[in-house]
């Protein structure tokens, strides 16, 4: 990167900064020095759980746009989705130059990629091999990317979920070898629910792949039928990570945590008691604005609304 681009990221920073300031105290989640100047009073004990959140909330921004989005907001952990309209930020046949570059981007900004999201892995069920050559090519790209967890959409063709989860089987050791995890969320389909996710994960049976729970998503594929705090107690034992998603009707989940219907503390709670005792929650969605600065606003509200929940569970 040239001193101009620099410069210019410097300025930008600084500016949208002094558009955020004045948010509340952060409780020991590590910030950058950009976000540093948007909370006070830092307590020495740390949290075990790091609160995060996913490119998907600035999709209409490019990748490195999001990046400087979530640093200005007050976040170091950033999950890898979707930018540019829904396009993926990584997909498992883009080059390695690009998993790269976002390492190296993500680095000046002081950033972690807990997390990133694999919406296909070439699975074709007449060539098992080429699902199982795509998901473990993913692995590595995250790998070079610093990237820690796979998340994967699952799916929602019967005809295709053997293959499919043979596949994840397939590769699960060789993720393990490479401190990658693989995980499944709620996401419609044949695992829409926590129980029908539980008996994905069985299929596979292996600690590499585990569950990233999305209590939005409960509500939303049930049409607001299920409530979350009951479909969690099926999630117990199974979690490693937490999507944090909410939700309004009638099927509304592009809501700020902490203003749906989702019930965190509940859920969060009930997570913990089974064994859940750290790791990462990344904020999802948050409520649409045709504004930079109000969708700035949404993002701090939902870090501060986790970080004063968290202490409580």
């Amino acid at each position: 990167m040239n001193d101009s681009n620099l410069l210019r990221r410097k300025m930008l920073t600084m500016a949208m900064v002094g558009a955020c300031g004045g948010v509340a105290a952060t409780l020991g989640f590590h910030r950058s020095s950009a976000s540093a100047t948007l909370a006070e009073n830092t307590p020495t004990e740390p949290q075990k759980y790091s609160i995060g959140i996913w490119t998907r909330c600035w999709d209409a921004l490019p990748w490195r746009a999001a990046f400087d989005e979530a640093v200005v907001t007050g976040f170091t952990n950033v999950g890898l989705m979707t930018h540019d309209h829904w396009k993926p930020v990584m997909t498992y046949d883009m080059p390695f130059e690009k998993a790269e570059e976002l390492r190296n981007e993500g680095v000046q900004r002081g950033l972690r990629f807990p997390a990133a999201y694999c919406a296909s892995f070439g699975l074709d069920p007449a060539k098992f091999e080429t699902g199982v050559v795509g998901l473990r090519r993913m692995i590595d790209l995250c790998t070079t990317a610093g990237v820690g967890m796979i998340l994967l959409g699952g799916t929602g063709d019967e005809a295709l979920q053997s293959p499919y989860y043979q596949t994840i089987a397939e590769c699960c050791d060789y993720a393990q070898e490479h401190g990658v995890l693989l995980t499944i969320k709620p996401h419609g389909g044949l695992n829409a629910t926590s129980k029908q996710c539980r008996k994905q994960l069985e299929l596979v049976s292996h600690p590499a792949f585990r569950l990233c729970y999305d209590p939005g998503n409960i509500f939303y594929y049930s049409e607001g039928q299920l409530n979350p705090v009951d479909d969690v107690k099926e999630a117990i034992g199974l979690v490693d990570a937490v999507c944090v998603k909410d939700f309004l009707p009638p099927k509304n989940v592009d809501v700020t945590p902490g203003t749906g219907q989702v019930d965190f503390s509940t859920i969060l709670k009930t997570l913990k008691a089974g064994g859940w005792n750290s790791g990462d929650l990344l904020i999802e969605t948050l409520t649409p604005s045709a504004s930079a600065e109000e969708l700035r606003k949404q993002a701090v509200q939902a870090r501060v609304f986790l970080e004063k929940l968290l202490p409580t569970i």
